[in-house]
């Protein structure tokens, strides 16, 4: 440069630096000022190199400053001391109190990126991150305050992957929601699936899917509503103070919360498709026809006793006689006999023939007979003669009362 352009005592201005530099490199062997090595024009910003690799920025007035430092090859850092570095980028700008613009750099020690910085008639916009065809949009336009991941194109790469390696904690959340939610009215949705299906294959649809190191699903919620759940389904809690679902085999389970008994089944109504109702390993109810019903043992082929109440003494029971078709009045606990108190009894008319054998019926049976040619008491009945009587089997023979 020529020395007519600086005039003492370096009293530079705008149109002399202009012509000085046009077609000049400038470096610092051959840039010098008077005050602090800083080179600028009137009403125009400073600027100097301290030392080397380093290139600083001041306004005229000298109150504000930026340094860029060539920290090594490739390298290009801002920094001056400890003071937090914020670089802006505008996207429109007015004046100082119309623009838009975002910022990138600290704010009270977290590293920020903010695109939604606006004054007079400017706009927030969206923040958006793109690699081809995948973007993650923050703030997106007509869903404000929303954050959004979009992957264009067919590819069946994961659009949105959480890994991690090395986790040791014996306590580790490692997706969690935690929205602090304050509401006058309406409702939220933490977690809302909700896919737009534009077309859908052949095969299942999962809108959620568990599975451990990609082996079979441990849970799954189909498109058509179709939930697949483990082998245990606990209900509010996991110890015996709450409920749980168990499946085993094809059979449905109501367990305790931790899996230590069964617990007790409540509901309206019970209805079945099957006629058969098990009682584990007791006996079964059996639904033979409409309005007929059958008790039976495990083994659907015997009955023993049926008990009112309560299965000591102190209660009634009915049981079938071993070996024949007939009922036992019992104690519930079956240790005696007990009496039956009627209005009436009714016999079915049989004659003496339809009796069958007093010894198979056993002492003490009594009948009504339409038949019996005598009326005598404790006369052996006969048939074949028009008297209607009451008999009694001694063990022997039928007689008449």
């Amino acid at each position: 440069m020529g020395n007519n352009v600086f005039q003492s005592p370096f009293n530079i201005t705008s149109v002399a630096i202009n012509a000085a530099l046009a077609g000049q490199t400038i470096t610092p062997g051959n840039v010098t000022a008077a005050s602090a090595g800083w080179i600028g024009a009137s009403g125009r910003s400073l600027f100097r190199f301290p030392s080397a690799g380093e290139f600083s920025f001041r306004d005229y007035a000298e109150t504000i400053q930026a340094n860029l430092v060539v920290e090594a090859n490739d390298v290009l850092s801002q920094r001056r001391g400890t003071n937090a570095q914020i670089n802006r980028l505008y996207n429109t700008y007015t004046d100082s109190s119309n623009y838009e613009r975002a910022t990138v750099g600290w704010l009270s020690n977290v590293f920020t990126i903010d695109s939604a910085i606006a004054a007079g008639t400017g706009i927030s916009r969206a923040l958006r991150m793109a690699s081809g065809g995948t973007t993650i949009d923050l703030e997106v336009s007509g869903n404000p305050g929303s954050i959004t991941a979009n992957r264009h194109g067919t590819s069946g790469v994961t659009l949105f992957a959480l890994n991690s390696t090395g986790l040791t904690s014996t306590a580790v959340n490692f997706v969690r929601f935690m929205p602090s939610i304050n509401q006058a009215s309406g409702s939220y949705n933490v977690l809302d699936i909700n896919p737009t299906e534009v077309g859908v294959g052949a095969g299942p649809h999962y809108l959620m899917r568990g599975r451990i190191v990609a082996g079979a699903d441990v849970f799954n919620v189909q498109r058509d509503g179709t939930v697949l759940a483990g082998a245990l389904v606990r209900l509010a809690g996991t110890t015996s103070s709450f409920a749980a679902l168990k499946r085993s085999g094809a059979t449905l389970q109501s367990r305790l919360g931790d899996d230590s008994a069964f617990a007790d089944f409540y509901a309206a109504s019970l209805f079945t498709n099957s006629s058969t109702v098990f009682f584990g390993s007791n006996g079964t109810l059996v639904a033979t026809a409409d309005g007929s019903y059958k008790f039976a043992n495990s083994a659907n082929i015997d009955f023993s006793l049926l008990q009112f109440g309560g299965t000591t003494s102190s209660f009634p029971a009915i049981k079938r006689y071993p070996g024949a078709a007939l009922f036992q009045f019992r104690t519930a606990d079956d240790s005696a006999f007990i009496g039956v108190e009627l209005g009436h009894v009714r016999y079915q008319g049989r004659t003496v023939t339809q009796l069958g054998t007093a010894g198979g019926s056993g002492a003490g049976s009594v009948a009504y007979v339409t038949d019996a040619t005598a009326t005598t008491p404790r006369s052996v009945a006969a048939g074949g003669g028009s008297n209607k009587v009451m008999v009694w089997s001694d063990g022997t023979n039928w007689l008449i009362f």
